[in-house]
């Protein structure tokens, strides 16, 4: 007879109700921790095998009560013992089996306590994922602009938009105003000492991918030209001075009214056609598209959550095969 003489914590027992747990000290979906399954059960070990009292001293100090040094009735709950039932009293003659039966200890095995504790832990497993199939979730509805901690330290930010913004930078901004959504047309072209700030709209126009040319007319559109009667010839030309638009393809600057007489001119043309654009171009056509990129990071993903489930069922499995060991 062997006796334990040192304090651990005790295993699950049959005829208990499973708790949903881990062997650790997180707490479940019912709010227990698992070191909280067993509180205040008290067990005295009997082992003949010290394989199996290392084994069950372990799996017990997982689970969070008590072992005995002595076998009191008033104090132990639950008597553990690797001997077969068949050797139980009244067929056997093992004194401390007696004992137990005498003080009204109930008996349990070695191997209902292995038992037990692996399928606590696959119904752990299976509670886990019924939780996280709860979990509603909602598509984003585009368009909308999401940014995303890369670190997951922060909750990412999503703003869905009920049209997507077109940026202008030909819009002569005052303070308060924005260049998204920005309608020339409605400028104010008289100066005014004290603007007021103005609300972004939102266009209903997407954004367009503009060929150079396009993009070269956008840059050199003039500014509203607030010349009245009554402004003095210098301010008049201050005025023409500071909205007169520089091509940057040329290196020179234009009068607004001798835009379109510009870009229709041979040097202006000689530089959009050049050959030493098709070196950039090559690059921008070597980047990957901005529906490749999506695809891809959602590959991503889809491979971290797939990989996450993997870590969680070998886990599982892991824990199974070291009780099933155990038993054998």
């Amino acid at each position: 007879m062997m006796m334990m003489a040192h304090t651990a914590t005790v295993a699950a027992m049959p005829g208990m109700k499973h708790q949903h747990d881990q062997t650790s000290s997180r707490k479940t979906s019912s709010g227990i921790s698992a070191k909280q399954v067993f509180m205040n059960k008290r067990f005295y070990l009997h082992f003949k095998c010290k394989a199996n009292l290392a084994k069950a001293s372990d799996v017990i100090k997982a689970f969070g009560g008590q072992i005995e040094e002595f076998l009191d009735k008033t104090t132990v709950s639950y008597l553990l013992t690797d001997i077969p039932s068949e050797q139980w009293p009244p067929n056997g003659k093992d004194s401390t089996l007696q004992i137990g039966v005498n003080h009204a200890v109930k008996i349990m095995s070695f191997q209902n306590l292995i038992n037990y504790c692996r399928e606590y832990l696959i119904s752990q497993s299976s509670s886990d994922e019924d939780e996280e199939l709860k979990v509603q979730t909602t598509e984003l509805r585009a368009p909308f602009i999401k940014f995303e901690d890369t670190r997951h330290k922060y909750a990412p930010s999503v703003r869905e938009l009920p049209e997507w913004p077109e940026i202008n930078l030909d819009a002569p901004l005052q303070p308060g105003q924005t260049i998204f959504g920005f309608n020339p047309a409605h400028a104010n072209t008289t100066p005014t000492p004290s603007p007021k700030p103005t609300s972004a709209v939102w266009p209903s126009n997407n954004i367009h991918i503009k060929t150079r040319q396009q993009h070269t007319t956008q840059m050199m559109t003039p500014k509203a030209s607030p010349a009245t009667p009554n402004m003095h010839a210098n301010q008049c030309r201050r005025m023409l001075r500071k909205n007169a638009t520089h091509c940057e393809l040329c290196g020179v600057r234009v009068a607004p009214e001798k835009l379109e007489e510009h870009i229709d001119s041979h040097e202006h043309t000689s530089n959009v056609e050049n050959a030493k654009w098709g070196e950039v171009e090559s690059v921008i056509d070597s980047l990957p598209s901005l529906d490749s990129l999506i695809t891809r990071k959602r590959v991503q993903l889809t491979n971290l959550d797939e990989h996450q489930e993997f870590l969680c069922l070998h886990k599982v499995e892991t824990i199974s095969q070291m009780f099933l060991n155990s038993s054998k």
